[in-house]
């Protein structure tokens, strides 16, 4: 109930919101799922904030390390979210993505540090991933065989890399295809 504060007799207004499922367009030919009451609806992606300081070298691996920690934190939040699957598997992204992200940054100078860091940290979370045909997945074989004192025979090595080769290879395809309904749709 809202009531206009200092109007003489003032009134009373009685309204009712419920929510109700909606799709919200995002930047970068993209769509979210949101709880919608219908009043109110804001842009759901926020450019960031760019601030500019004069820092020496110390302060500015300091900074530079904090705000790579951030990010890496918050990309690994969302990969588990898609694993978990409280996550779409339509916000994974490949080539057409990555051309739309450019052409966004490219209208701006101030953002493309920004995107150039958010992309170069996802591939190398990517890359460190446990999954056998990537570097993680090496580290992880190693560590194995550091725990069983032993090698990996051949055999099991070419099983754990078909294994992640499809794994691979699954989210290529995811990505194809979620650039194609993005374009086509």
């Amino acid at each position: 109930s809202l009531s206009r504060p200092g109007a003489q007799g003032s009134s009373l207004l009685k309204l009712e919101l419920s929510l109700r499922e909606a799709e919200v367009e995002g930047p970068l030919r993209s769509s979210r799922k949101v709880m919608d009451h219908g009043v109110l609806r804001s842009y759901w992606h926020a450019a960031p904030k760019v601030e500019t300081r004069q820092l020496g070298l110390v302060a500015a691996t300091v900074l530079a390390t904090q705000r790579c920690a951030e990010i890496l934190t918050t990309m690994t939040e969302g990969l588990r979210r898609i694993l978990v699957g409280r996550v779409s598997l339509k916000q994974i992204g490949g080539p057409v993505m990555l051309y739309d992200i450019a052409a966004e940054v490219s209208k701006s100078s101030d953002t493309f540090w920004h995107w150039f860091s958010l992309l170069s940290l996802n591939l190398g979370i990517m890359n460190l991933l446990p999954v056998p045909v990537l570097d993680g997945g090496l580290i992880l074989l190693s560590f194995i065989e550091i725990l069983r004192r032993r090698p990996i025979t051949v055999a099991m090595r070419e099983k754990a890399n078909y294994i992640g080769l499809a794994m691979v290879m699954a989210l290529m395809v995811t990505a194809v295809v979620n650039d194609l309904l993005r374009v086509f749709t």
